[in-house]
């Protein structure tokens, strides 16, 4: 289980807030024993071994963490698996934000990128440089840059 564990100090009392992200069943980790066996990065692999997906649509822009299953459909043909452009990349889409953006894991460097407006036909993803840019250094900080904003909106709705 991977916990977005929030501590809000406010003068006098401070809070605490959680999001549990649902740990990995037996299905899951045949997902994910898929996604090994396919090649996805050891970093991603780490990510959805402690969580199954995440939903969190109203965080900023919005952002979902897709299920390992999907990942793997996107692996196999679902989802484009190269980055050209501005960028020459192998990548591994595991989410998307709330105005059509992908988040990518690089298969050779482990960075996260967020993909927007480029062209994506059929197993490459066409983009340049503003449309490609490295959103997190890995799925951990990607997961961590998730928990700042999260902590921010939190204490943004409670003044």
């Amino acid at each position: 289980m991977h916990e977005l564990a929030l501590q809000l100090d406010r003068p006098g009392s401070p809070e605490e807030f959680t999001v549990v992200l649902p740990s990995p069943g037996r299905e899951d980790l045949a997902a994910l024993q898929a996604l090994e066996r396919e090649g996805a990065p050891p970093a991603l692999l780490e990510m959805y071994s402690s969580l199954v997906e995440a939903s969190l649509l109203d965080l900023h822009y919005g952002f979902r963490i897709d299920p390992a299953e999907t990942v793997l459909a996107g692996m196999r043909g679902d989802k484009p698996t190269r980055l050209t452009g501005a960028r020459d990349d192998a990548i591994v889409v595991f989410g998307t934000d709330g105005g059509g953006s992908f988040f990518a894991v690089s298969r050779t460097t482990s960075v996260v990128y967020q993909l927007t407006g480029g062209a994506w036909i059929r197993d490459t993803y066409d983009a340049d440089e503003g449309h490609a840019q490295i959103f997190a250094s890995d799925p951990s900080d990607f997961l961590k840059h998730l928990e700042a904003l999260l902590k921010d909106e939190v204490e943004a709705n409670r003044t």
